[in-house]
């Protein structure tokens, strides 16, 4: 068995717990197919705990710097990964662990959940976890290890927390994918890594650009205290078969593919909109669905950007056609008068997609209570400008997104070519765009992170 299943750890080189009141000790068995799982999970025993993992999944638990990441494509096991290393470093000894997840809306919907599949397991007594308080975000291993579960929307709350390690999730997206606001939340982070000398700090991700403070910090700096674990979305053997054919379909093979499957940190090849990219034509009619996507303003000054609207149809074969742009500049209550006239023009089988961020959260009301029986998407941006808009450049680089005709349609295309992702120019007809994409792409792919 160890010699078709390399890398198995025992209990000699896993966390002790000295006696049951800590819980059996952990075992990981790297699997390369779905199906060997069940023989992993098969050798749990009352005095011991077996669970299959990826072989990176494996490097990564097995890794102590002071500061690991785990990087990878959709998919790739990144959470399950986390929860394993937490409930290691938790069981190791008596200490304090802090849960960290862009907001309180991820926390509670992925990462608690993995961490309870294995802090608590199957069976009617948890074999790690003694308590968890919902009201405090907390828990309690049977080992005497405080666990603290925490959002980072709101960094300077992490102050005063001293902590002997500390599982980061989705560090891409700290500060809704602001780079300076995540880099502050990792400072601050870092700062409550002293209960002891040995502590470790170790985040899971999708990638980013070079360019980025975490390409950085773990693949450009030769600082021994840094490592990263690079993983793919195929290198997950518990994912359906076809699964990575399914995303290279979607994405194609560039830059996009490499990031968000292949796990890697890179940067456009050039400019991120090609101009050949941008096909003119009448479109079909066979029409599964229409999406409009808002980016809404509330300043007529010459510097302001737009409030824009833009309808995206879906046909059969899954290609996306953008059909009707409305452009403008407007002081919010006429904007929203607007609004709900072009919705109710466009139907209520269209659903109207709008950012929920900042500003336009109490504007999102607003369009709510003059569009009662209308869809409504609330679309949460948690990622910088440059990857929100990556998926519009991937359906056009494959040939998969058209432009009908229109008066509008040389703005449009002239504002893609010139959006560089720093907002240093006008990038409402991309943010408008990007809104849609993301009511047309997400439900098109189901994830589960394993």
């Amino acid at each position: 068995m160890d010699s078709d299943l390399p890398g198995f750890l025992g209990p000699n080189e896993a966390p002790q717990h000295p006696d049951s009141r800590q819980g059996p000790p952990i075992r990981l068995m790297v699997v390369k197919r779905r199906e060997d799982a069940a023989r992993a999970l098969a050798l749990s025993q009352d005095g011991e705990v077996c669970w299959p993992v990826s072989v990176p999944q494996y490097e990564f638990a097995r890794i102590r710097t002071r500061y690991v990441a785990y990087t990878g494509g959709v998919g790739s096991g990144k959470t399950i990964a986390g929860a394993l290393k937490a409930i290691i470093e938790g069981g190791r000894r008596r200490s304090v662990g802090l849960l960290v997840a862009p907001t309180y809306p991820m926390l509670h919907d992925l990462l608690l959940p993995a961490f309870f599949k294995y802090a608590i397991g199957p069976g009617e007594s948890p074999r790690y976890l003694r308590s968890y308080n919902k009201a405090e975000d907390s828990g309690d291993l049977i080992n005497g290890t405080k666990v603290y579960c925490r959002s980072a929307d709101k960094p300077d709350k992490l102050r005063g927390f001293s902590a002997g390690w500390i599982w980061a999730d989705e560090v891409r997206e700290w500060g809704t994918g602001d780079p300076e606001a995540g880099l502050y939340t990792w400072n601050i982070l870092v700062a409550r890594l002293r209960q002891f000398k040995d502590g470790v700090l170790f985040l899971t991700t999708t990638p980013c650009g070079r360019s980025h403070w975490l390409a950085k910090k773990f693949l450009d700096s030769n600082d021994p205290d840094f490592a990263i674990v690079k993983s793919a979305t195929q290198d997950n053997p518990f994912l359906p078969d076809d699964f990575a054919a399914r995303l290279a379909h979607e994405y194609g093979t560039g830059f996009f593919y490499k990031q968000e499957a292949g796990g890697e940190f890179v940067d456009p090849e050039g400019d991120l909109f090609q101009k050949e990219w941008f096909v003119i034509k009448e479109p079909p009619q066979n029409w599964r669905y229409f999406v409009r996507g808002w980016d809404l303003a509330y300043s007529t000054k010459t510097k302001a950007d737009y409030t824009c609207g833009v309808k995206l149809g879906v046909t059969a074969t899954n290609d996306v056609w953008v059909l009707n742009v409305v452009h403008g500049k407007w002081p919010w209550p006429q904007a929203r008068q607007m609004v709900a006239d072009v919705a109710r023009g466009d139907g209520s089988s269209v659903i109207q997609a709008v950012e929920k961020v900042g500003a336009q959260l109490g504007s999102l009301q607003d369009i709510r209570d003059v569009l009662v029986g209308h869809p409504i998407k609330s679309i949460d941006r948690l990622t910088d400008k440059t990857s929100y808009a990556l998926p519009i450049a991937s359906r056009l680089q494959q040939g998969k997104m058209f432009i009908a005709p229109g008066a509008w349609n040389q703005a449009y295309i002239e504002e893609f070519l010139s959006f560089d992702g720093e907002g240093r120019g006008h990038d409402d007809y991309v943010d408008a765009t990007a809104n849609a994409m993301q009511a047309v792409v997400r439900p098109r792919i189901e994830i589960t992170e394993w």
